[in-house]
């Protein structure tokens, strides 16, 4: 069985009530399980970044910052406009700095969500994650409405050009293994590049 080398989509205590572990706790647990690479993706918030790269260092691995943002999705038909979490990591300090744009537009002009037209031209230096089991594909999937999944991605598609990811994710759950073939049957009929991606956000994930 091959094993999963990265850890993409962490979240911290900056989460406010999603997670109870530090960055540098994140950081130590991945390194002493042989993770070379820890992704920090908290709930609008990129308040754990100095911290997790601190501890990346002195761990010697690699750190990725990135946050979980709301996103609105504009009516499609007769589907009216839905909120789904959207993962964006940064690939340089041009792409941090984007990140901490667009948290600053939900909080101060106190948005429940992002348009997703917010997107437009500001993402050359993000990479985009779907999202995991609350994501728009394992949501509308679990509704079975797939027409509209299929418009809705290809929308998001147009603001990456490139570098979106279908995020999979495997909890154990019954219906796990259904979600992930209907998803990989998605990314093939699409062309979409698929990352797998546990969501970590407790101490309960590292318990044997």
């Amino acid at each position: 069985m091959a094993t999963l080398p990265v850890l993409l989509t962490c979240q911290s205590y900056f989460s406010e009530g999603r997670s109870t572990v530090s960055p540098s706790r994140l950081i130590r647990l991945a390194a002493e399980r042989g993770f070379t690479c820890v992704g920090l993706v908290d709930h609008l918030s990129v308040s754990g970044a100095v911290e997790l790269s601190q501890a990346a260092r002195e761990s010697k691995i690699t750190a990725v910052i990135g946050t979980t943002l709301p996103i609105l999705f504009p009516a499609c038909g007769k589907a009216p406009p839905e909120v789904f979490p959207l993962v964006l990591l940064a690939r340089n300090r041009a792409g941090y700095v984007v990140l901490c744009e667009l948290i600053t537009e939900i909080r101060l002009g106190e948005l429940d969500a992002l348009p997703l037209e917010a997107l437009h031209d500001r993402t050359t230096h993000l990479s985009g994650l779907t999202g995991g089991r609350h994501g728009l594909p394992s949501t509308l999937l679990s509704r079975r409405e797939v027409p509209l999944l299929y418009q809705r991605l290809k929308a998001l598609r147009q603001h990456f050009p490139g570098d979106l990811y279908l995020q999979l994710t495997h909890d154990a759950a019954p219906e796990d293994k259904r979600r992930l073939s209907g998803l990989r049957g998605l990314a093939r009929d699409l062309e979409l590049p698929v990352v797998a991606t546990p969501e970590i956000r407790s101490i309960r994930y590292w318990t044997p």
